[in-house]
């Protein structure tokens, strides 16, 4: 079953079916290493730390390692 077939079939669910599901999936994304955290304001993932450890990075960096004017 393809990824679009299985979002057709959701709203067709109970709400305990669909809370089962939800369950399911963050357990799985989180055994992938996949989400750090998630709460009222959103998921955090992986993705999104490497990204902003980049940037912060740069920042810190970028003048190969001056300290950036103000």
């Amino acid at each position: 079953m393809s990824a679009t077939e299985i979002l057709a079939e959701l709203p067709k669910l109970s709400r305990e079916e669909l809370c089962s599901i939800a369950v399911e999936v963050d357990r799985a994304l989180r055994e992938q290493g996949a989400i750090i955290y998630d709460d009222a304001y959103g998921v955090f993932t992986e993705a999104d730390q490497t990204a902003l450890a980049s940037q912060a990075w740069e920042l810190i960096d970028g003048d190969h390692g001056a300290t950036p004017a103000r």
